[in-house]
């Protein structure tokens, strides 16, 4: 009797499993036990949420997961956590675990044999369930919650006293308790995928140059991105997630937690016409700031170019100054100073002639001075009134002899005199007839010269000019286009310049004649601030795969400088006293006139190279390289569960950065 009451009891259960109407009040207590939720409304809702944040984002990151990855790696994260299942009241003889992406959703599927331990009964079903995915700034995240169960078989092992309803209890309670434990680790232990992109705006400003010859120097600046909105879609090719960055943390809920907690999708049977239209405007915007998916990828994750720009533009926001120095590389002349037939007039060699003037000393005789006769007698004092007299006429008879003595001195000291002059007249007349025939042998020596050949050597002119600076350049603004392919910079510039010179001046020839008696040698240094215009430089865009990395070049064209130095090397050299005092043909008759007229002059006698000219003339010109400066992106490695890294490869795209891996 006890085994037909079993038997029953298995065929009533069966035939509730197989929907046949026997055991209705059995079937109608374990669903009550397990409310169903409708998976179409959780798709609407979903559909209706991603529509939402979708009508107005602007992208800045695109993630895509492929559907086959996904579904195997989701299937082996849910297999592996509920296999650490432990429960006194069941065991899990056998289950498969199934994952299946479809649009704007995810089922999961466990295919269980159970055995009931105390009541020995053997279940066999299907738990079905969802999986609702989160987008939080980096992170991909992936939860699982199972809900429905279909019966597929149903056996008693041993007899039971229990009737329908406390069986369909036990059952329940334990097939509750079940998914319980399933939903409690998939909630504690979520599946997670670390895209990474935080990884590009952590830029080392002092690294960005080429080369560490400049310097550099910049507030440094601490940036960060999160996720404002995102749009999440879901179909046949996989989980595509448009994200729209925000400089600040905005709390955030997952959309499809609060969708399952609180289903409030349409009642319709499905939502195929909203999710196309859905899925056609999610498409139409990331192939508009995207590139498309390649199906060969497991792993996707763009970078807008728009918002890459961003980034660089706020790490380089605060003013950046730039420091070089510079070398004017040392420029050695050595070159004749030469002068055409027909540029020699050997007249001018002709000197002066100078003779001393004629002087011979002024005739002079000391003035008189007589007796001093004046006594001071008194009117009665006969004696000195007579002594008086007497002086008197000694005195005049001294003077009379002094007259004719001052007389004769004249007349013997003009003799002197003329006859003096005659033999000065004579010697300047002897010497003026040698002047003349000295100055008619010296031209003739230079006429007879000239006419040897097409030009004369009158020396050789040599030394060296060098020079070393320091380039200054504050970039205040910097600003790069939303497509990455032109930058606009605001910068100011200036340097100061050293230039050193030597020259040596070594006359030959006619060159002592017409240059200089010696030789002759000056050193000058000289300084100068420069001030470099602003203009609209334009920069070079470029970029090149060094190893796994992209680099991103911005390399900004030469900025030229043109300067010129108050008093030039030659400019010295004019006005140095020795040279006035060993080459005073040279600056009297060669180099007449004001300063520039005679820097011409001398240009016309000596060849130099032009660069060399220049920098004599001191005038400094040239171009500042600014080092390029490089932007040098790290190749993602997207992160699962924070234990498996898979390495990606870049990408630099017509929209995007773009970090794949592949299958």
């Amino acid at each position: 009797m006890k085994k037909i009451e079993s038997i029953l009891y298995l065929i009533c259960l069966l035939v509730f499993i197989q929907g046949i109407t026997g055991c209705k009040s059995l079937r109608k207590v374990i669903n009550k036990k397990f409310p169903p939720v409708s998976y179409t409304e959780i798709q609407c809702s979903s559909i209706i949420q991603s529509s939402s944040n979708i009508a107005d984002i602007k992208p800045s990151v695109g993630i895509h997961i492929e559907k086959q990855f996904l579904e195997d790696n989701l299937k082996g994260f849910i297999q592996k956590e509920i296999s650490e299942i432990k429960s006194t009241e069941f065991e899990i003889r056998d289950q498969k675990i199934n994952v299946e992406l479809v649009n704007q959703g995810i089922k999961a599927n466990i295919e269980f044999d159970m055995l009931l331990i105390k009541s020995k009964i053997e279940l066999k079903g299907n738990l079905e369930g969802y999986v609702w995915v989160s987008s939080k700034d980096e992170n991909i995240i992936l939860k699982g919650t199972f809900k429905d169960i279909n019966f597929k078989s149903l056996k008693v092992l041993k007899k039971s006293n229990l009737g329908k309803v406390a069986l369909a209890n036990l059952i329940s309670n334990i097939l509750n308790n079940y998914i319980e434990n399933i939903n409690g680790l998939l909630e504690k232990k979520s599946y997670t995928i670390n895209t990474g992109w935080g990884k590009l705006y952590q830029l080392e400003l002092d690294k960005i140059l080429k080369s560490n010859k400049t310097k550099i120097t910049s507030k440094p600046i601490s940036i960060s991105r999160f996720i404002e909105k995102n749009s999440i879609r879901i179909n046949h090719h996989g989980i595509s997630v448009i994200g729209q960055f925000s400089k600040i943390m905005i709390p955030e809920k997952p959309e499809t937690e609060q969708i399952l907690k609180n289903p409030n999708g349409t009642k319709k049977k499905n939502c195929q016409k909203e999710f196309e239209i859905f899925d056609k405007k999610f498409e139409t915007i990331w192939v508009d700031n995207f590139e498309k998916i390649n199906p060969e990828a497991n792993l996707v994750a763009n970078i807008s170019k728009l918002e890459f720009s961003k980034i660089i533009n706020e790490v380089l926001a605060n003013k950046i100054e730039l420091s070089q120095d510079f070398e004017i590389p040392n420029e050695t002349f050595n070159v004749n100073i030469e002068a055409k037939k027909e540029n020699i007039d050997c007249s001018r060699v002709k000197t002066e002639f100078s003779f001393p003037e004629f002087s011979f000393p002024e005739f002079s005789f000391p003035e008189f001075k007589g007796l001093d006769c004046n006594f001071g007698c008194k009117w009665y004092d006969v004696p000195c009134k007579g002594a008086e007299a007497a002086c008197r006429l000694t005195k005049k008879t001294e003077e009379l002899a002094y007259k004719a003595a001052r007389e004769s001195a004249r007349i013997t000291h003009q003799t002197a005199r003329e006859s003096a002059r005659i033999t000065h007249q004579t010697a300047r007349e002897s010497a003026r007839i040698a002047h003349q025939g000295e100055n008619n042998v010296k031209e003739a020596a230079c006429v007879a010269k000239r006419e040897l050949t097409g030009f004369l050597d009158l020396g050789v002119f040599k030394g060296n000019v060098s020079g070393s600076g320091k380039c200054n350049i504050a970039i205040n603004s910097f600003s790069i286009h939303n497509d990455l392919s032109k930058v606009d910079i605001n910068y100011e510039a200036s340097a100061q310049v050293g230039l050193n010179s030597y020259i040596e001046l070594n006359p030959q020839d006619l060159g002592y004649m017409f240059l200089c008696y010696s030789s002759y040698n000056s050193k000058t240094n000289s300084k100068i601030d420069l001030n470099v215009p602003q203009n609209s430089p334009s920069f070079t865009v470029s970029n090149y795969r060094d190893g796994d990395n992209l680099k991103i070049g911005f390399k900004l064209n030469s900025l030229p400088f043109n300067a010129e130095i108050d008093k030039s090397p030659l400019h010295e050299l004019l006005i140095d006293p020795e040279l006035r005092l060993k080459c005073p043909y040279m600056h009297n008759v060669l180099l007449i006139g004001s300063t520039s007229t005679a820097i011409a002059s001398l240009l016309k006698i000596i060849k130099l190279k032009p660069e060399i000219e220049l920098l004599l003339l001191g005038k400094v010109k040239g171009n500042f390289d600014i080092d390029q400066i490089e932007i040098s992106v790290k190749p993602i490695a997207f992160e699962i569960n924070e234990q498996e890294q898979i390495k990606s490869i870049i990408y630099w795209n017509e929209k995007s950065i773009k970090f794949e891996s592949l299958k």
